[in-house]
């Protein structure tokens, strides 16, 4: 069980999640604090650095101008109906309520580029700029728009927007998504890295990342993570993460860590990946049954068929020895379950 709150600045939410987290009657129900509410203060701390302040501002005066006026928004809207396969006939402003609209605004803008340069580079835009009520913000928009450095701000800021608003989209749908937060705030962060920004600038932004990250995510989350069928592969046992959050939780709710029925679940979380338990082979859903050629270079590489008991040597490959220590895993786990069976059997005779 979990509650989700949507608000991070009210005391009454805080005092809720710090009973839940503290108070012992209620250490089964975790908090977890809305996801789409977090992604927009991110998308704030992104918007809120001087660069991109910069940037969202000039690109709102273009906006603006083209949107306030008539003369301006008809010669767009004409050029727009010219181009073949476009459904866009009007550019999009922000709103003052969701950060998450400075996206949407850079979006339609960064579509519409061509187009705008267009229209300011024609023979009837100096009939337009030349109007008196028109003819200071006419001239800036002209300069902005041409100017190339201008466009590249808008891009940087745009593509590292991108990352944060899928998730936000993704989390507003009526679907089930909480098992695909996790990946997703991952990709956040290699969305952040990939982007051509300054040393400061990226390591302020993944600051910030850190920051929402922490905020946000729970032990829920992983949990939900490897439980979900359509995202199980082998790689979820190589993330010490992952697998400590499961058993934390396991530990939790369920039975204290080393007891059989904490075993029991730990076992089933591996045997979900194939019907016989974890193999080297492709019995995991969606690998290939050649995986092992590619990512292994040790005594199984090459190997077609790898029993579940087959001892690699200490030397292997990382990724070999993820994959022995699953077998590993399981392989104590069969045999605490057949010593028990054992002396159940034993006890019996007796």
């Amino acid at each position: 069980m979990a509650i989700c709150t949507d608000s991070f600045s009210s005391s009454g939410n805080k005092s809720a999640a710090t009973m839940l987290r503290e108070d012992p009657k209620f250490q089964q129900i975790y908090w977890i604090p809305c996801t789409a509410h977090c992604m927009d203060f991110f998308m704030q701390d992104v918007g809120d650095q001087p660069w991109a302040t910069d940037a969202i501002k000039k690109a709102n005066k273009v906006v603006k101008f083209f949107r306030n006026h008539r003369r301006p928004r008809s010669a767009l809207r004409t050029e727009l109906t010219k181009q073949k396969g476009k459904k866009v006939k009007v550019l999009l402003r922000r709103a003052q309520t969701r950060f998450n609209t400075h996206y949407v605004m850079l979006d339609r803008l960064i579509t519409c580029e061509k187009v705008v340069r267009c229209v300011v580079l024609v023979d009837s835009w100096t009939d337009i700029a030349s109007q008196p009520y028109l003819r200071r913000d006419a001239a800036e928009v002209e300069n902005l728009v041409t100017d190339k450095a201008f466009w590249a701000e808008i891009r940087k800021l745009h593509a590292v927007l991108a990352e944060p608003y899928k998730v936000l989209r993704m989390v507003d749908k009526d679907i089930h998504c909480l098992s695909r937060v996790y990946d997703a705030l991952v990709a956040l962060k290699n969305c952040v890295r990939g982007v051509a920004l300054t040393n400061i600038e990226r390591e302020k932004i993944l600051t910030d990342v850190a920051k929402r990250t922490d905020m946000l995510l729970s032990p829920i989350h992983a949990v939900a993570r490897l439980l979900d069928p359509r995202l199980r592969d082998i790689s979820v046992f190589s993330n010490e993460e992952l697998i400590t959050q499961f058993d934390n939780v396991v530990n939790c709710l369920v039975a204290k860590k080393g007891t059989h029925k904490f075993n029991d679940c730990t076992y089933q979380l591996l045997k979900s990946m194939g019907e016989d338990g974890p193999t080297v082979k492709g019995g995991w859903l969606g690998l290939q049954c050649d995986w092992e050629d590619e990512d292994l270079d040790g005594e199984a590489a090459g190997e077609v068929d790898v029993d579940d008991n087959a001892v690699v040597g200490c030397e292997a490959a990382g990724s070999e020895r993820g994959s022995t220590t699953i077998i590993a895993t399981t392989r104590v786990l069969r045999n605490e379950e057949e010593e028990e069976e054992e002396e159940e059997e034993e006890e019996a005779e007796e």
